[in-house]
């Protein structure tokens, strides 16, 4: 008979729904013939069977951790470090100091942790950007959607970027933020601002996203969880 891991393994992933189903399995050969947990309680004492219903959520926490690591970048004054913010900790504040070069924050959800590389979009920065975001889970790309005088060379820069041998493949997500705004671009006429459309070597989502407001924050979170690589 294998660990309790093996046995709640399907097609190599731990699958500790099934828990109670192992656990009837394993004293089912100790000779307790009883179908559910209570008489498997009754059986073998209340104690013995938390003990193994806690061993098994250990075990999913210990196997299940996952972690992503991811690049923001975009021109200055996109909301780069306010969107950090709003992921990390829920709150917003109007008086954020513009990134000087770079800055890298940890963010733990549920199981995940992602660290964030915070780049500065000022034009002395931008040559960085391929550098943060080698071997990166995800290249997270936000502009203002409001500034139609930068969105030219917001997407003039990005398009550069993608062009990277080193970036190839990256999956990109492209935040179209401060739809609070008045005037600020629509979902359609913004990924046709970017020129998004056109980029087809890769994953591309677009989300329009208000960090003041919070707007679709909670999506671009799943999205990033999805987007996260197993640790073990």
């Amino acid at each position: 008979m294998g660990s309790f891991s093996q046995l709640a393994t399907k097609d190599g992933i731990l699958d500790f729904q099934h828990l109670e189903l192992v656990l009837i399995v394993f004293l089912g050969n100790l000779g307790c013939k009883s179908g559910t947990m209570k008489e498997l309680r009754g059986f073998c004492g209340t104690a013995v069977v938390s003990v193994v219903v806690a061993i098994g959520r250990v075990e999913r926490g210990l196997f299940f951790k996952q972690e992503m690591e991811l690049s923001l970048i975009g021109l200055q004054n996109a909301g780069k470090t306010s969107l950090v913010n709003v992921i990390a900790t829920g709150g917003y504040s109007e008086d954020m100091i513009p990134t000087v070069g770079f800055n890298m924050r940890k963010v733990t959800k549920g199981n995940v942790t992602i660290k964030l590389w915070d780049l500065g979009g000022q034009p002395r920065f931008r040559s960085m950007w391929e550098r943060y975001c080698r071997a990166v889970s995800a290249i997270v790309y936000v502009v203002d959607a409001a500034d139609f005088d930068n969105l030219s060379v917001s997407r003039s820069e990005l398009h550069d970027l993608l062009s990277k041998p080193s970036l190839s493949g990256i999956p990109l997500l492209v935040l179209g933020n401060k739809i609070d705004k008045p005037g600020a671009l629509s979902k359609e006429d913004f990924m046709e601002q970017m020129g998004l459309k056109s980029i087809t070597d890769r994953e591309v989502c677009c989300y329009m996203i208000s960090c003041k407001n919070s707007t679709n924050i909670d999506t671009v979170i799943d999205w990033l969880v999805k987007h996260s690589k197993s640790k073990n």
